[in-house]
């Protein structure tokens, strides 16, 4: 990638941070496709995974975790 790119890429992504990107997507592509999995039938729309993320967020919170905490999520690995 020559270095002009890289810094049209890098302005273009500056303060874009995956909850900003979660929220202009859930308002400005409410009703549209946002997340399946394979072979599910489910499909999640915008903003239906932003509430679910919220509703996530404010669990942990519930439970004491806070800004600049840390955590581990351990999950079976699934093959197919």
């Amino acid at each position: 990638m020559d270095d002009t790119l890289a810094r049209r890429c890098a302005e273009t992504a500056r303060g874009l941070t995956v909850p900003a990107l979660l929220h202009r997507n859930a308002t400005a592509f409410a009703d549209l496709p946002a997340l399946g999995m394979l072979g599910g039938e489910r499909v999640r729309t915008w903003r239906e995974l932003r509430d679910e993320i919220a509703a996530l967020a404010r669990g942990l919170a519930d439970l004491g975790l806070r800004a600049g905490d840390r955590m581990l999520i351990m999950m079976p690995g699934r093959t197919r």
